[in-house]
């Protein structure tokens, strides 16, 4: 894939800020070769997760556009990655809409116990809502789709995927990003009304790596399978999983 990306930044203050923006990144699926950026970053760092931040600094009451285009080379199948036990611990904890103490999901994780058990409920589970794309789209999180699982979009099926996992000690976090689709009544994308899609993924401790399924697709195409094996149409550009809203 050739992706063209415009990063739109805004200071409405009064005085110079620094802000960052995260560039699509290596993962186990993806190689990631940043062509050209421009303007010019004033640094570059990975964070825990390992996505590639830049940072800009932004005139007061002023905005600012960063135009990048990025080469990604897909797989269907992941590397390898091996976790270590204080890393696999930080994939655990508790985190906004991850309500990983909440009883309910506590019940659920014992019940299900295996990613495939808690990605067949997810997608049995909940509705997808093509109302709530066209409304405001507030995030429910894991907690507040389980009172309302006919209102769920793909953050919804990623969130509450991701807290029955880690309730059951199992490595999880979430990747949003570009998925391609070429029908989007069965495979739609509804990251925050924009052509954006949100999935998750979980550590395989057999194949020592992190596992991307899509329980929103699932869903949506009456049962196809995105759980033993994704397509070539899945594009990370952001992983979240130390924090659950940043980057």
């Amino acid at each position: 894939y050739k992706f063209n990306l415009s990063y739109h930044l805004e200071n409405k203050n009064l005085f110079p800020i620094k802000t960052e923006i995260a560039l699509p990144s290596d993962t186990t699926y993806q190689e990631v070769i940043l062509d050209s950026i421009s303007p010019l970053p004033l640094s570059v760092y990975k964070d825990e997760d390992g996505n590639t931040l830049a940072t800009y600094t932004i005139p007061s009451k002023s905005k600012r556009t960063v135009e990048a285009t990025v080469l990604i080379r897909t797989s269907s199948s992941p590397s390898a990655q091996s976790l270590t036990e204080t890393q696999k611990q930080l994939y655990l904890k508790p985190q906004k809409y991850w309500e990983v103490n909440d009883p309910e999901i506590i019940k659920l994780a014992k019940q299900l116990k295996t990613p495939e058990a808690i990605y067949d409920y997810v997608v049995k589970s909940l509705s997808y809502s093509t109302q709530k794309t066209n409304d405001e789209n507030r995030r429910l999180g894991a907690r507040g789709v389980l009172k309302k699982p006919y209102f769920a979009v793909c953050l919804e099926f990623t969130d509450l995927f991701i807290a029955i996992s880690r309730a059951a000690g199992i490595p999880a976090r979430a990747v949003e990003g570009y998925a391609y689709t070429d029908d989007e009544s069965e495979k739609p994308v509804s990251l925050f009304q924009d052509v954006l899609h949100a999935w998750p993924e979980y550590y395989d401790e057999n194949q020592k790596t992190w596992i991307m399924v899509d329980p929103t697709w699932g869903n949506t195409t009456g049962g196809e399978d995105f759980f033993h094996s994704l397509d070539f149409e899945h594009v990370a550009f952001v992983v979240n999983g130390i924090n659950s809203t940043y980057p």
